[in-house]
């Protein structure tokens, strides 16, 4: 299937008019990543992101030698923000838990592509904004989580 095609049937990318899906499309490539290999992992540099097509991936960090999977990233959604913002570092491992194919876009092709129409971009960047928004959320709620865990153990 064509990269244009899947990014059209993808909810990410609904309303976005046929020649700026074309436009996008010449960012992204077809990735194959096998069960448990790591898309990234924290620290690197993040010049890319992603669209889940087929599979899951564990956003995954690490307290006391302890892997935490943050949340499951499922078909049809977006892997990736911290090539938005320096350090331009990833703030999370990725960690495929299945065979998966993604698509991945190049950052710079990707940007290049947008500011040929800044409209895109503000809404591309919106839509990214939720995105973020659901990470953090559920960052918190992880957190939360693990302290209070990490209470109980203390109180038995």
């Amino acid at each position: 299937m064509e990269i244009s095609q899947i990014l059209k049937e993808q909810e990410f990318f609904s309303g976005i008019s046929q020649n700026n899906i074309n436009l996008i499309s010449e960012s992204a490539t077809i990735k194959k990543v096998n069960k448990d290999n790591y898309i990234f992992k924290i620290c690197e540099e993040a010049k890319k992101f992603y669209l889940i097509i087929k599979g899951k991936v564990s956003l995954e960090f690490e307290i006391e030698n302890k892997i935490i999977s943050l949340e499951i990233i499922n078909n049809g959604e977006i892997l990736g923000w911290s090539w938005q913002f320096p350090p331009y570092k990833w703030n999370f491992s990725a960690r495929a838990i299945e065979d998966t194919e993604l698509l991945e876009f190049d950052v710079e092709k990707f940007y290049e592509k947008c500011n040929v129409n800044l409209l895109l971009a503000y809404e591309l960047q919106k839509r990214f904004s939720k995105i973020m928004l659901k990470r953090l959320q559920a960052t918190r709620r992880k957190l939360i989580e693990v302290i209070q865990e990490k209470n109980n153990e203390k109180n038995t």
